[in-house]
């Protein structure tokens, strides 16, 4: 925001009551669990795990810290005869925040965590089978991206690539954001099923 006084920007509150700014990405995962922790509406403990391994989620806890859209898709893009970018629109739900949120796939890209929806694979470890065609625009998203970012020391597609671990949570923390009753009220087995995504990047620090 513009300080009215003094004409710089600056950096407040982060939206929906989370407080901030903070200085670490394990401060804002605190953050977001306490806000969501104990809700009336909710039986599952996941803001309670979260909370937990805060400090394991972000492999740059100390930044950079990035532009988050919020609500990035095709929906939100918009595009000349050509297909050339002229903007992207819906930023209400912007802010910035850690880097592993705003190197997320775009909406329609977005796949299950492999412990909630296991997926089939040939001998290359390539997926196959009903996910083959969004594993297959994925590549040419991060292509797409790439293409952009040749000579940056700090690239967007580097972030994505090797971001598989930390894409899992952040799905599982959209879909919370999006009160998704399956996340609010577990059914028989998920629970055991979110634990292993939770430890998995519990594990791989």
């Amino acid at each position: 925001m513009k300080n009215a006084n003094t004409g710089e920007f600056e950096i407040g509150p982060l939206p929906d009551g989370l407080g901030g700014p903070y200085s670490t990405a394990t401060e804002f995962y605190h953050a977001w669990a306490a806000k969501n922790m104990n809700l009336p509406e909710s039986s599952s403990d996941f803001p309670f795990r979260i909370n937990c391994i805060s400090a394991c989620i972000s492999q740059y806890d100390r930044g950079p810290f990035r532009l988050v859209h919020g609500d990035f898709g095709d929906h939100n893009i918009l595009v000349d005869e050509d297909f050339n970018l002229r903007s992207v629109i819906d930023w209400e739900k912007s802010f910035i925040g850690p880097a592993e949120m705003a190197a997320s796939f775009p909406l329609r890209l977005l796949v299950y965590p492999e412990a909630l929806v296991p997926m089939q694979k040939d001998a290359e470890g390539k997926v196959t089978g009903t996910w083959k065609a969004t594993f297959d625009d994925r590549e040419k998203y991060v292509s797409a991206i790439e293409a952009h970012e040749r000579g940056e020391a700090e690239t967007l597609s580097s972030f994505v690539l090797n971001n598989r671990l930390q894409e899992d949570v952040i799905f599982l923390i959209k879909r919370w954001n999006d009160k998704a009753p399956w996340m609010y009220n577990y059914i028989e087995g998920l629970r055991d099923k979110i634990e292993i995504v939770l430890s998995n990047v519990q594990n791989a620090r």
